[in-house]
């Protein structure tokens, strides 16, 4: 079975334009496709809401609506939409500094039931620890029980890392942010979850290494620039039931969009229950 993940921080305004780049990328496949977006504001819902059918979008708002004395920072919420599959449901994470910043669901692919986490990173800058305590809440998710069988997928802007290294043992966190950051996505995360970029690029060596002479000291490919560098803030990680057949930062045409993060376009096929791990359908 074929999936396509879509994972995008759309930010702010220009939602006309984003909204049609988002439903091209879409047409591109007959497949099915589940998409994930960031800093989904109020006034933003209604864009992409209109990509999918009745029933199949689920937004982080409408659990954890913004109340009357809140700032703009609480608007920013995390949508999650299906196409050829059926959205079962979704929760926010009560247990996250932001829930609104979150998104767990589950959805059906023909006959398996997939969970899904989306999220969008606190900025250390702004909220220091509390940064490392919303990762501790997605990891904590993330080793749920009820996942331990499951297909599961996992799309965020992680404002992480600070350095994207080549080799994942010497990628950096913002230290002074706490050690949640490390837990999520270090080598010895407990969620056995893998970077969907690592995993492709390991299966194309002279991909990799034209990449790697291009940005030796990373990041692997850029998808945001701050005022003084480059990073990879967008991520898109699976677990073992997945095997990685395309992987696209479409930086170039989200920030045209009006995007500052790429838009990240994994292409998936679910590994058959009774097939060998390093098989696909």
């Amino acid at each position: 079975m074929k999936l396509r993940l879509i994972d995008w921080n759309i930010g702010g305004g220009r939602h006309v334009e984003k909204s049609a780049l988002l439903r091209f990328t879409m047409a591109e496949t007959s497949g099915a496709i589940v998409v994930a977006l960031q800093e989904v504001t109020p006034s933003a819902v209604p864009h992409y809401v209109a990509l999918f059918d009745d029933g199949k979008v689920a937004c982080s708002l409408a659990h954890r609506p913004p109340g009357p004395f809140d700032g703009g920072n609480r608007e920013l919420g995390v949508m999650v939409g299906v196409v050829g599959a059926e959205l079962e449901r979704s929760s926010v994470l009560t247990n996250a500094p932001y829930p609104d910043r979150t998104l767990a669901a589950w959805f059906r692919l023909q006959d398996r039931h997939i969970h899904i986490l989306a999220a969008h990173a606190l900025t250390g800058v702004d909220y220091g620890r509390t940064k490392g305590d919303q990762f501790r809440a997605l990891l904590t998710r993330l080793c749920a029980e009820e996942l331990s069988h499951a297909p599961r997928l996992f799309a965020l802007d992680a404002n992480e890392p600070f350095v994207d290294a080549w080799d994942p043992a010497a990628s950096e966190f913002a230290k002074r942010r706490g050690k949640g950051a490390a837990l999520l996505f270090g080598a010895d995360a407990p969620h056995g979850l893998s970077d969907a970029l690592r995993v492709w690029l390991d299966a194309r060596p002279n991909v990799a290494a034209e990449l790697r002479k291009a940005r030796p000291d990373g990041p692997l490919v850029v998808s945001h620039r701050t005022r003084t560098r480059d990073c990879r803030y967008d991520q898109c990680w699976i677990s073992d039931d997945w095997h990685v057949e395309d992987v696209d930062y479409r930086y170039g045409a989200a920030v045209e969009a009006g995007s500052d993060h790429a838009l990240v376009v994994v292409d998936l096929a679910l590994v058959a229950e009774d097939l060998p791990r390093d098989a696909s359908t």
